[in-house]
């Protein structure tokens, strides 16, 4: 179809779903049902026009795990590593993290391959250095989608042992490692927070630091850090009875305040008086935080 008539087509097809999705469902089911049409609709915008709605389909997968795991879910289901509706519409469209992905991986694989290939040759055909060689949409879409996908495995294995790149060397997490190491060079632009992402599980990768456990370890160490601002003010740290406060003295403190100080709920009054955070949304945020 042409531009207009498509547009007109693919805003009545959201239009219509966000009316008639799953009536009588819950709040989640109803949630994962219209992400699931968003990430349809863009990946068919992208394909058609080289666009998105509502902005960057990869930006949203980047701060929403639960879009995340939709976008593995469809590549699984695209590519025949399972078997459509499976399980109970919507949640057929979930990655569980734990399933096989065989053959998403090895279509993945020779789709960056290829473009590593790409660039290569792009990069020996210039007579000197110039601007960084940009990564189009689609291939950062397939960067980011083979990392998530050896992200949630690596983090789901049991245990300390977290079977990555030294355990498993001809396996995805070893292949991504020496993708990043040739993409992360500063010669290959990409969107900054993918390269931020990519970047911190590149370290997680190479130094075993994907399993829970390790996270938890992470934050004992909290216990012992001391906060900069005092360092930047010439105190020195100390961890005697007169020490200076830790980051997880600092945030158990400001949580303790806010559930103690804070009022219930945000009200009328309470925004006139630009209170913008009452108690209840201290403790809707606190598992975010990590606190």
């Amino acid at each position: 179809c042409d531009r207009k008539n498509g547009h007109c087509l693919l805003d009545k097809a959201i239009a219509t779903a966000n009316r008639n999705v799953i009536r009588g469902s819950s709040k989640r089911d109803k949630r994962i049902a219209l992400k699931t049409i968003y990430r349809t609709i863009a990946i068919s915008r992208r394909r058609l026009w080289a666009e998105e709605p509502n902005g960057n389909l990869l930006l949203e997968c980047l701060g929403d795990r639960e879009l995340a795991s939709i976008d593995r879910g469809y590549h699984r289901i695209y590519y025949g590593d399972v078997l459509p509706y499976g399980r109970a519409i919507p949640a057929c469209y979930e990655d569980d993290s734990t399933g096989k992905w065989n053959r998403t991986y090895h279509f993945l694989k020779r789709q960056l391959e290829q473009k590593l290939r790409d660039i290569e040759q792009e990069c020996a055909s210039r007579q000197s250095p110039g601007e960084p060689i940009d990564l189009e949409n689609k291939a950062q879409h397939q960067l980011f989608t083979l990392a998530s996908f050896v992200q949630v495995r690596a983090t789901n294995v049991s245990g300390d042992s977290i079977g990555t790149a030294t355990q498993s060397p001809s396996g995805p997490a070893e292949f991504l490692l020496r993708l990043l190491d040739r993409l992360l060079l500063p010669d290959v632009s990409m969107l900054p927070e993918l390269r931020d992402y990519l970047t911190m599980l590149r370290y997680d990768l190479k130094f075993e630091r994907t399993s829970r456990w390790r996270f938890v370890l992470d934050l004992y160490r909290l216990k012992w850090e001391p906060r900069r601002g005092w360092l930047l003010r010439g105190v020195e740290p100390s961890f005697n009875e007169c020490r200076i406060e830790s980051v997880a003295d600092h945030s158990w403190m400001c949580a303790a305040l806010a559930m103690l100080l804070l009022p219930e709920e945000r009200g009328l009054q309470l925004l006139r008086q630009r209170v913008q955070f009452g108690r209840l949304d201290v403790q809707r945020r606190l598992p975010r935080c990590g606190v």
